[in-house]
């Protein structure tokens, strides 16, 4: 399964490699979780920080090895 190390705050669902996304201010959430939030919010869940729609990274990349454990 595609997860890595984390969870988004809105709904405190583990994250899948296809569906995280990020806010300017750099903090982390399920694509569709803080799509809604922003609609309904316009600020960060976690640092409050004004936002719009427009400014949600959608795709986020990550280059590494499958096995957290490998060096």
């Amino acid at each position: 399964m595609n997860q890595i190390r984390g969870k988004c705050v809105i709904c405190t669902s583990i994250f899948t490699l296809d569906d995280i996304a990020a806010l300017h201010c750099g903090h982390t959430f399920h694509f569709f979780c803080i799509s809604e939030w922003v609609e309904r919010s316009k600020t960060c869940p976690i640092c409050r920080t004004t936002t719009t729609d427009s400014q949600i990274v959608k795709h986020l990349y990550f280059n590494g090895a499958d096995d957290p454990n490998a060096s």
